[in-house]
């Protein structure tokens, strides 16, 4: 996380600043979302720091597991996943078409029917 955020309130302003890169329809204003939450920002310095997710490192893992990704997501882009989903013996991916980092809100009937599938294959 930048410098800049000190607080919850300006963790969410910078998740909505940056929405044309979080969305397929980069027109979409995510705030209402966020309306009545409150961000942990230890937490979140913890999941974007090097040893979290920022660091994109995935240990091999033998569990299911379905990974859904937006062909539009411009923040986390699809293909940094390319290497990590070599190590998933156990993988379902899915890159949805008309989605950015949020498939399961920009296209959830197709989000809701794959994940069904998955988890009744198990």
């Amino acid at each position: 996380m930048p410098a800049t955020v000190e607080t919850s309130q300006d963790f969410i302003d910078q998740y909505v600043y940056n929405d044309a890169v979080n969305w397929y329809d980069f027109t979409f204003d995510c705030s209402p979302l966020w309306e009545g939450t409150y961000v942990n920002l230890s937490v979140m310095g913890q999941l974007f720091g090097p040893e979290g997710l920022g660091g994109y490192q995935v240990e091999a893992l033998d569990v299911p597991v379905f990974l859904a990704l937006g062909r539009y997501d411009y923040g986390i882009p699809f293909y940094l996943w390319d290497q990590p989903k070599t190590k998933l013996s156990s993988l379902r991916y899915r890159l949805y078409e008309k989605s950015g980092h949020h498939p399961p809100y920009e296209q959830p009937d197709e989000f809701a029917t794959d994940l069904v599938e998955w988890a009744r294959s198990l």
